[in-house]
């Protein structure tokens, strides 16, 4: 485990969307453009301990490795108890 010790931390998430084509027609496709993630830190540790520590973190966030890395996905609907997709 890594030591840095810090007074404050904040996170910034903004997200750009998109959707193309039409709901009524069936072309509907949504897009995600760009995440950006803004971490602002307060601490009195040596800026190469920080960056390391962030660089550990970011390589450990599951949610973070599924955007930069696409995932497969599988999703499944029932009706009324029955499998329709």
């Amino acid at each position: 485990m890594k030591k840095v010790s810090y007074e404050v931390a904040r996170v910034a998430i903004e997200a750009t969307f998109r959707d193309e084509g039409s709901v009524l027609q069936g072309t509907v496709a949504a897009h995600t453009d760009e995440v950006i993630v803004r971490l602002d830190i307060e601490s009195n540790d040596e800026p190469k301990a920080v960056r390391e520590l962030v660089r550990i973190s970011e390589n450990g966030c599951w949610v973070l490795r599924s955007l930069q890395n696409p995932i497969n996905v599988v999703t499944s609907t029932t009706l009324n108890g029955l499998v329709i997709s």
